[in-house]
C-alpha cells in the first residue's frame, strides 16, 4: 500500500511521519487490496483563550471502486490519527463483509 502524507501550513516532524505510517499500516490487516492511502494533516486556530490549535486529520483510503474517508479533530495529532484509523477499520470491515456476501 502506498501512503502519501501532506502537512498543510507546517512541516511535520519525523516522529509524526513515522506515527502516521505505522498507524495506516494497520489498515492492511483488515483488507489486503488497499490501493493507496492519503493522509492530510492540518490545524485551525482555536478561539479559546489558551491559544491552542485544533489538529485536523483526514485519511482517504482507495480500494477497488471505492473511496473511504475519515476526518477527525483533536488537540493532538496522535489522538486524531488513531480515531480516524479506527473509523476506517470499521468501514473496511463493512466493505469486506459486503464483498463477501456477493
Amino acid at each position: 500500500m502506498n501512503t502519501f502524507l501532506t502537512a498543510r501550513h507546517f512541516n511535520a516532524r519525523e516522529e509524526l511521519k513515522e506515527y502516521v505510517m505505522n498507524a495506516t499500516s494497520k489498515l492492511e490487516k483488515y483488507y489486503d487490496n488497499i490501493i493507496d492511502c492519503t493522509v492530510t494533516l492540518d490545524y485551525e486556530k482555536n478561539n479559546s483563550q489558551n491559544g491552542q490549535h485544533i489538529k485536523i486529520v483526514e485519511i482517504k483510503v482507495n480500494v477497488f471502486n471505492q473511496l473511504m474517508k475519515a476526518t477527525e479533530k483533536s488537540e493532538h495529532f496522535e489522538v486524531a490519527i488513531d480515531a480516524a484509523v479506527d473509523d476506517l477499520i470499521k468501514q473496511l470491515k463493512k466493505y469486506k463483509e459486503l464483498k463477501r456476501d456477493h
